[in-house]
């Protein structure tokens, strides 16, 4: 009889010392058993915006940044975005537990303080009432999670922005050129962009990529040990949000 495949493989994004000044290797430790399952392991989207989020650290003014990270799971986009010298960051979830081991694996170059993880549950009205607001809002496949949760997504990331904010979200697309505007009942990612614009916010696409040419993730295996299946048609998107039409 096979034996059962064990947890706890990490998920591992080394930052480019040519684009941040230094190199760091962020860690994580990929669990299911410690969140809701989709959660406790690191999909091919947090590559995507890992890589993102280097390439443009200059413009998105990480430096002094104020990040959080919405449905973080193993919190890999924002511990990327520390080792790239963001002022502070806040990794959310509904289940933090696995957050705070993944801060802890980090501790080595990470300041003090620097990283927090806290429960976050989209649409809460404590989430509203709270005045908090965030330079840089993350979020990386949370759209995957299912259309009913988009609207309480959004209004989370209005309630968390001011004015100059910037929300980055990556996601599959449903092929190399949409643009977010296809049929809402049969891609996701439209269905999160009709959503965004009904809501006021404003939405810029970035390119798209094929997840077979981006090396951190097929150099990397999911939380059993095993490499993610690609039939090498995948692409994944990030999408960039912000409500400079409602300031």
């Amino acid at each position: 009889m096979a034996q059962p495949r064990q947890q706890r493989h990490k998920s591992t994004f080394i930052t480019s010392a040519a684009l941040s000044g230094e190199e760091i290797q962020v860690n994580v430790i990929q669990d299911t058993r410690r969140v809701d399952g989709l959660g406790g392991e690191v999909w091919p989207g947090a590559h995507v915006l890992c890589h993102h989020i280097e390439q443009h650290a200059t413009e998105l003014g990480l430096n002094t940044a104020r990040v959080v990270e919405l449905g973080a799971g193993c919190g890999l986009c924002g511990l990327v975005a520390a080792g790239l010298k963001a002022q502070s960051v806040v990794l959310t979830d509904e289940y933090p537990d696995l957050l705070q081991m993944n801060i802890n694996l980090n501790s080595s170059w990470l300041r003090p303080g620097q990283v927090t993880a806290s429960e976050l549950v989209w649409g809460e009205e404590s989430v509203r009432s709270s005045g908090l607001t965030y330079d840089l809002i993350l979020g990386s496949e949370v759209t995957q999670l299912g259309r009913s949760l988009h609207t309480p997504l959004l209004r989370t990331v209005l309630w968390l922005s001011h004015c100059k904010t910037k929300a980055l979200f990556s996601m599959d697309v449903c092929r190399e050129t949409c643009i977010g505007e296809c049929k809402i009942a049969k891609c996701i990612a439209s269905h999160f962009v009709h959503t965004a614009r009904s809501l006021g916010l404003s939405v810029k696409k970035h390119p798209s990529i094929l997840l077979t040419t981006v090396a951190s993730f097929t150099q990397s295996v999911g939380a059993l040990g095993r490499a993610w299946p690609l039939d090498g048609d995948e692409y994944s998107t990030v999408f960039e949000l912000t409500k400079a039409n409602q300031c």
